[in-house]
């Protein structure tokens, strides 16, 4: 008959302890319904994750760099830019005036509607000096404006024609 070391028998202890300790099932802790908490504790909640906002569908244009009689204009010359609207093409309305200035110039669109519009642009210089209006172009908005959606062919979601020549000559 064999004797039990005290070595053994520590170890045997230690093993019954670590078992009882964590429930000894050897099961997952799926088996063990979960601990309910003690009453007047605080809830616990997963922060929540604010929504991705809409895109803003914008019109934008390439800054001109000739005025109508093809003479150089120098952007510090552009008092602003007038936004020309409308589901007319031959009764356009002002949408909105844009400051002058700025290295990549656009409009917000989010306050129309849903819909196909009709758009041209007009440079006004610092003399007060108008451009003829840029070709019109027709665009469906929000549509034709979203970065992933590219919109039908000639669409390119920038408020340039085909060819580039919105604002592209001033007064």
């Amino acid at each position: 008959m064999k004797t039990t070391t005290p070595l053994r028998l520590v170890w045997s202890l230690f093993i019954a302890i670590i078992l009882t300790a964590c429930g000894g099932s050897g099961g997952s802790s799926a088996d063990n319904p979960p601990e309910q908490a003690l009453p007047g504790a605080p809830e616990v909640h997963p922060p929540e994750v604010a929504p991705e906002p809409d895109p803003i569908p914008m019109l934008t244009w390439g800054i001109p760099t000739t005025r109508t009689d093809k003479t150089e204009l120098a952007s510090w010359e552009i008092d602003k830019y007038q936004v020309l609207f409308g589901k007319d093409r031959f009764k356009l309305e002002l949408l909105d005036e844009v400051p002058g200035g700025s290295s990549s110039p656009g409009l917000s669109l989010e306050s129309l509607n849903p819909g196909y519009y009709f758009f041209s642009v007009t440079v006004i210089d610092v003399n007060g000096l108008a451009s003829d209006s840029s070709e019109v172009i027709l665009r469906k908005v929000p549509d034709d404006f979203l970065d992933d959606n590219s919109g039908s062919e000639g669409s390119t979601g920038s408020g340039e024609t085909d060819d580039g020549s919105v604002g592209t000559s001033a007064g």
